[in-house]
């Protein structure tokens, strides 16, 4: 069975998750004898900038969403990423790390910044020809980051996600739409059955901290707070 190394971030959960429902999948296909790896190289550096950088992207997500936007377009940008090379050093060295401890024969990619860290990999060790694959977390808008720097095959949710790839110059051949990787419990899941009355009822987790109002049609409920 392929050694297959995955890479994350703890950048926003969802890149985490994904990560680890390919995993379980991949383990599960091979009957427990795949061997796959999934690591964080940023635990590997700078373990007080790691923290800082993640808790200011959570904020900036969720309490300044303007000034995300401006960050989003701004790395979005031709040239930004690629010019962070010297700021990515020492990130560089924990994947080529990752990479001479467990030998894969595969890796993938649930964060943008690794493909361009592969790309510089590759150009400095030519023994390095292992296949790259991103699998990208994002819907239908999606950060030109994820698909700038070549790799083996781009992995996305929906063909909507397919289309901003194929438009922009991505070569047909490199995206592949299977949906996004969610845990293996979906497989046994059966459709709820319709209401009997009235319409569905829904309940919206958005991530990060936010604060619930008490709402008039369950007024014998207790206010809640701080959901995630």
């Amino acid at each position: 069975m392929p050694r297959i190394l995955i890479l994350t971030a703890s950048m926003g959960e969802g890149h985490n998750t994904a990560a680890r429902n390919i995993r379980d999948a991949l383990v599960a296909e091979s009957g427990g004898e795949a061997e796959v790896l999934v690591a964080d190289p940023y635990t590997r550096t700078n373990p007080v900038i790691n923290k800082l950088m993640q808790k200011g992207y959570v904020t900036a997500i969720n309490r300044y969403p303007r000034a995300w936007k401006v960050v989003f377009e701004l790395l979005s940008k031709r040239g930004v990423v690629e010019g962070m090379g010297p700021m990515l050093a020492e990130l560089t060295a924990a994947v080529k790390a990752l990479i001479d401890e467990f030998h894969p024969d595969i890796i993938a990619s649930t964060y943008p910044v690794f493909s361009f860290l592969m790309a510089k990999i590759r150009k400095r060790n030519s023994s390095v020809i292992i296949p790259f694959y991103t699998v990208i977390t994002d819907s239908t808008m999606i950060n030109s980051a994820w698909y700038r720097c070549p790799c083996d095959g781009s992995i996305v949710a929906d063909e909507q996600t397919a289309r901003v790839l194929l438009s922009d110059g991505v070569p047909p051949d490199r995206v592949h739409v299977l949906g996004f990787p969610v845990g293996l419990a979906f497989e046994s899941l059966h459709p709820a059955p319709p209401p009997s009355k009235d319409g569905w009822k829904a309940i919206f987790f958005p991530s990060g901290v936010s604060r619930i109002r008490r709402q008039s049609a369950y007024p014998s409920r207790r206010n809640s707070r701080n959901c995630k």
